[in-house]
């Protein structure tokens, strides 16, 4: 019976992109004036090894792969329960640096869409571009900011 955390053989992956964000947990107001009080840093790593695309999420400001090298990784957890592969590194996870592996240009392009999506083209004379979501999420930030 599959469940959604299983246990992998060994895969050879080649870390194509790197990403870290910040995000605020405490804001403060200060003398009229809004700092950020504490950061969540995150890191991300998008891996390909030739065919899938695996990405690798990690709190803190530490990479869990360098860009541009290749891997052998062992004891890894792989899901899709965010509805892409997600690999994940636990204490049990063993990594080695290996010689470069070779992808395609393909498959190393499809795993730098995967952290950073292509903006969708927008002429601005649709009908209706608020019905994308991207546009929806923007305007309802702007409406906190501005009731703030």
């Amino acid at each position: 019976m599959a469940t959604p955390y299983s246990h992998q053989t060994p895969i050879r992956v080649k870390c194509v992109a790197t990403c870290k964000s910040q995000r605020a947990l405490t804001v403060v107001s200060n003398q009229n004036k809004i700092e950020t009080g504490i950061y969540k840093t995150t890191t991300t790593c998008s891996l390909t090894d030739g065919d899938s695309v695996y990405i690798t999420i990690k709190n803190g400001s530490d990479f869990e792969f360098e860009e541009g090298g290749s891997y052998v990784v062992k004891n890894y957890t792989l899901s899709q329960k965010y509805s892409r592969l997600c690999l994940f590194i636990t204490r049990a996870t063993r990594k080695f640096r290996t010689a470069p592996l070779a992808v395609a240009e393909s498959a190393e392009k499809a795993a730098k869409e995967a952290l950073f999506p292509p903006s969708q083209c927008m002429t601005g004379e649709e009908e209706d571009i608020f019905s994308n979501t991207r546009y929806r999420c923007h305007n309802l930030i702007q409406s906190q900011f501005t009731r703030f």
